[in-house]
Order: structure tokens, then sequence, then C-alpha cells
């Protein structure tokens, strides 16, 4: 098996430009995932714009209900979902996410909403649990404009950074 890089980004709300240079930063990569509140329709094209799969949820601020509520998958032998995450209550916690997740076989849950990056491990489940913060309107200490980008190795070992524009996180 081969190397799988994906990029995850999250609530660039309406600010596509942040969104294509995190891919052209990127470049190459295999897949971009976008966790909501795209609040830009034309967005969905970046697949198209760049020959690389594009998958995005609608989020809390999203009208574009052309756009999956969540979304399951498997890309480079791992399994995903992928929420925006409002109607878990992540503000609050990721416990009611992480069993959506945990029920649907993944290996990496991701979600938005809050802002905030955060990545952790369920200690009980081995499941990643991932929000990659926002790339336009960051809320943690620093304000960082933040996205992730996740590795699986050829031998299935999954790798997980939080990165920031700005450089470094």
């Amino acid at each position: 098996m081969k190397e799988t890089k994906i990029i995850a980004i999250s609530d660039s709300h309406g600010r596509s430009a942040l969104v294509r240079e995190v891919a052209k930063i990127e470049k190459p990569y295999d897949l971009m995932i976008h966790c909501g509140d795209l609040c830009d329709p034309g967005l969905k094209a970046l697949g198209d714009e760049t020959g690389i799969p594009f998958l995005a949820v609608r989020g809390n601020c999203d009208s574009d209900s052309s756009l999956p509520a969540e979304l399951n998958f498997e890309e480079g032998g791992k399994r995903f979902f992928v929420s925006h995450g409002h109607s878990y209550g992540v503000k609050w916690g990721t416990r009611e996410i992480l069993a959506r997740g945990i029920r649907n076989g993944a290996d990496i849950v991701f979600f938005g909403h809050t802002h905030e990056p955060l990545l952790e491990r369920d200690p009980g489940s081995n499941v990643y649990i991932l929000n990659p913060g926002s790339i336009a309107q960051p809320r943690q200490r620093g304000r960082q404009q933040t996205y992730a980008v996740i590795t699986i190795t050829a031998d299935g070992e999954i790798k997980i950074t939080i990165k920031s524009l700005e450089g470094g996180y």
C-alpha cells in the first residue's frame, strides 16, 4: 500500500482563498476534507480545479443543502467519519461524536464548529478525534489559522499534525 496524505480543514466561512492557499502549500496530497461552514458553494469546485478529491459536510452556517450532514468513507485502508459537530454538542465535549464515529467503525472522527484545534486518541477504542480548527476565524489562544495533515503510512500507521498558516503550531 502507498502512503496517503489527507488535508483536513474547517470553518473557512467564505474565505475560500485561504482554503486554496492550504491546497497550494500542501500539494501533493490525495484528498482534502472540509468539516463544514464553507459558506461558499463555489468551494465545492476545488476538487475539479486541483484534480484532487475534495469532500465536505454541511455546517450550521452552510445554506447549501447539497452537502451531506455526515460522511463515512474509507481512504488509505482507514475508515473516516466526518461531521461539522454542531448536532453532537461538540462545544461541550466530544463524547457523542466519538460514540457515533465508533458505531460507524471509524479510525478517525473529524469535526469542526468550535474553531479550536483538537487532537486526541480515545484510550478505550484507539480512535482519533480531530478538529483541525478554523482557517478563517480561530478562537484558541494565539488565534492561529489552523488545519491538519493526516498521513497514513505504507504500513498503515496514522500520523496527524496540526499546522498553522503562520508557521508552526
